[in-house]
């Protein structure tokens, strides 16, 4: 049986409770074979300090010091 690795991309910019709703999605899924990385466009609304599982190794958070939008930020998460 083949063991697929699954990778999650969540760029976002002061999302508000939708990023802890879109990682806890993720995090209770059944699969356990995932990575997420977390994009911080340069949010200015503190949100991602209310993430609680960026504990876990299977989650990386990549933060910008200023915003460089949305078509900037998917280009370096597809890399």
């Amino acid at each position: 049986m083949l063991n697929y690795s699954v990778t999650v991309l969540i760029p976002f910019y002061n999302p508000g409770k939708y990023i802890l709703d879109a990682s806890r999605s993720i995090y209770s899924q059944s699969y356990f074979n995932w990575k997420m990385v977390l994009v911080d466009d340069a949010s200015t609304d503190n949100s991602i300090e209310f993430q609680p599982y960026l504990d876990d190794p299977r989650i990386t958070l990549l933060r910008h010091s200023y915003n460089q939008g949305c078509l900037k930020v998917k280009k370096q998460v597809s890399k």
